[in-house]
């Protein structure tokens, strides 16, 4: 008796059940047949796209998604139907799928597809998750942990990353690479005299300086207190020096912030700089760091405010 009131309960209430749970995700829901097109979407899924309910039945599947993502989904969903035992399918995390709004806007997406058949053939049903708030919370996490917090610039983690990779791209190419290291002369006495307050205000200042000088592809960062390091792709050592004086000069030009204790308003501010390239394969990041930092010391001996290059890549 029981036995035949679990089945009687089952047959009236579990479709219903399983249409409140689907209308009440919190995910999107769509359903397609074999042929790509939609019969079915949830309340989730309206919310999600932008579209009514009764605007994406019976449409084709593409018009979720982003012309250049169509070729991978159909992808998916192929490998999957090919599949004699496999009855789902997750997106990958090395592969960020995007999926398409009625306003045209694209958007990042994880999706887990279920393979089922019934009555009328093969379904495909497709979960969907916005992953847009999360993506930029990934971004934002990134550019904290690579940014330096005073100047904006690149962390000597994120300098040292990206020079990495450039110096792989060195390798591959043969394209020249420099690298120039540069310091704030006696800014220990500017500190003392003026305090912290204006010693960053003028570590900023040189920033600014700095990025209107180099160009996009150029790599600068801080690489700790007052100094920093300058990554030139398809750049020779001549033409590095002559990048690394123009920097110097516009440095010493350039107007620091005003400080009242100061008699001429402002402090002067120079910069001293060291200068090496890439030569040959034995060459690391570390090493050509550690020739430009040579460089550096004697620009300093040589009485600061001055570029010394390493003969060595010329």
């Amino acid at each position: 008796m029981a036995t035949l009131q679990a089945a009687d309960y089952s047959a009236r209430c579990i479709p219903r059940l399983f249409h409140e749970i689907v209308e009440g995700s919190v995910d999107a829901v769509v359903v397609a047949n074999e042929g790509h097109t939609i019969g079915y979407v949830n309340a989730a899924a309206e919310t999600l796209f932008g579209y009514r309910r009764e605007e994406l039945v019976g449409q084709p599947l593409d018009m979720l998604i982003p012309r250049a993502d169509r070729r991978h989904r159909r992808h998916l969903i192929e490998r999957l139907s090919a599949s004699p035992t496999s009855r789902f399918l997750y997106s990958d995390h090395h592969h960020t799928f995007y999926a398409l709004r009625a306003s045209g806007e694209a958007f990042p997406v994880e999706i887990s597809i279920l393979k089922t058949k019934d009555e009328l053939g093969v379904r495909f049903i497709a979960f969907v998750r916005d992953l847009t708030r999360q993506k930029e919370l990934e971004a934002s996490l990134e550019r904290l942990a690579s940014t330096d917090p005073l100047t904006g610039t690149r962390n000597r983690r994120a300098f040292l990353e990206e020079a990495r990779k450039e110096r792989l791209r060195w390798r591959r190419f043969g394209e020249p690479l420099s690298l120039a290291m540069i310091d704030l002369d006696c800014f220990k006495s500017i500190n003392d005299r003026f305090g912290h307050v204006y010693g960053d205000q003028a570590l900023k200042h040189f920033v600014t300086t700095v990025n209107s000088t180099i160009r996009e592809v150029d790599i600068f960062g801080r690489w700790g207190g007052e100094e920093f390091a300058l990554l030139l792709p398809a750049t020779c050592l001549r033409n590095a020096a002559v990048v690394a004086e123009r920097i110097r000069a516009r440095v010493q030009a350039a107007t620091p912030p005003r400080e009242p204790r100061c008699a001429s308003g402002c402090a002067q501010i120079t910069a001293s700089i060291g200068v090496s390239t890439f030569v040959s394969d034995q060459d690391t990041i570390e090493s050509i760091i550690n020739r430009a930092d040579r460089m550096l010391y004697m620009a300093k001996s040589s009485g600061r405010n001055c570029v010394c290059l390493d003969t060595r890549g010329d």
